[in-house]
């Protein structure tokens, strides 16, 4: 199946006939909830490694902090 007809049925893109294909304003509830697990998840093994490096809960704090005050650098490239 092609990508776009598969995103199409999956509810994550829109097609208007004559107009073109556009990522959905309201993406699947299903969809958001699992990649938002996975995300919990991962961020969890995160904090795990980071607590056994040695840091403190502020030092992740700071880092998320820091992590977050930065422009995302993929749009430079």
């Amino acid at each position: 199946m092609r990508i776009y007809e598969r995103l199409t049925s999956e509810g994550m893109l829109e097609r208007r006939h004559g107009d073109g294909t556009y990522v959905t304003q309201n993406p699947p509830t299903w969809r958001m909830n699992g990649q938002r697990q996975r995300f919990a998840e991962e961020w969890g093994q995160l904090v795990r490694q980071g607590v056994m490096l040695g840091l403190t809960g502020a030092e992740l704090h700071a880092l998320l902090d820091k992590v977050l005050e930065q422009p995302d650098k993929s749009a430079e490239k």
